[in-house]
């Protein structure tokens, strides 16, 4: 038990032994106490020969849709350009009517208005919605999902069978299950 606390003390309260959890004991579980940005991680990391901390993630990869594109990940954009107060008709195609919104809607945001969804426009376009939400970017998430073979009904109500089918979605991709459609499981949906 000395030599324990010789290394906690060592790691300066960055690593928290399961030996002092106030309820049922652990000796063998050993945590990271701290946040990710906390200056002793780092610190520590250097001292045992690591990498200075949590690397950064990486990057994430949107599918780039453009004029001449057709399918549901178009629809989506197109969704989600309405969401975002854009004028655009839901049809799957990428034409004059969707690249027009796309550059006034890149040209809002101060990105370059080339008329291209690649992943600063898609980044740009998409927001987190959950259970109780409602409108276009709701159903951007059931169309894709319904194109993924998961059954959403594109109602535009992020209902409870619209949170079955997310958190179905959320499980076979490896994500996070909470039911709610962030950056991530926008960035799945959409690949």
């Amino acid at each position: 038990m000395s030599a324990i606390r010789t290394i906690l003390t060592r790691c300066n309260g960055v690593v928290r032994w399961g030996g002092d959890y106030s309820g049922r004991k652990d000796e063998m579980h050993f945590e990271i106490n701290v946040g990710p940005g906390d200056s002793r991680l780092a610190t520590l990391a250097a001292s045992l020969g690591g990498g200075g901390g949590t690397p950064d993630p990486e990057p994430i990869a949107w599918t780039t849709v453009r004029s001449g594109s057709s399918g549901f990940r178009v629809r989506t954009a197109q969704y989600l350009l309405r969401q975002r107060g854009q004028s655009v008709s839901v049809d799957g195609v990428f034409g004059s009517g969707t690249d027009a919104a796309v550059r006034a809607f890149q040209s809002s945001r101060g990105l370059g208005a080339d008329g291209i969804v690649g992943t600063d426009t898609w980044i740009a376009l998409v927001l987190t919605v959950q259970s109780g939400s409602s409108g276009d970017a709701v159903r951007g998430v059931q169309t894709c999902l319904s194109a993924k073979g998961f059954a959403a009904s594109v109602d535009g109500a992020f209902g409870s069978g619209t949170d079955s089918a997310v958190r179905s979605f959320q499980s076979s991709r490896r994500l996070v299950v909470d039911g709610v459609v962030g950056s991530d499981t926008w960035q799945a949906l959409e690949a």
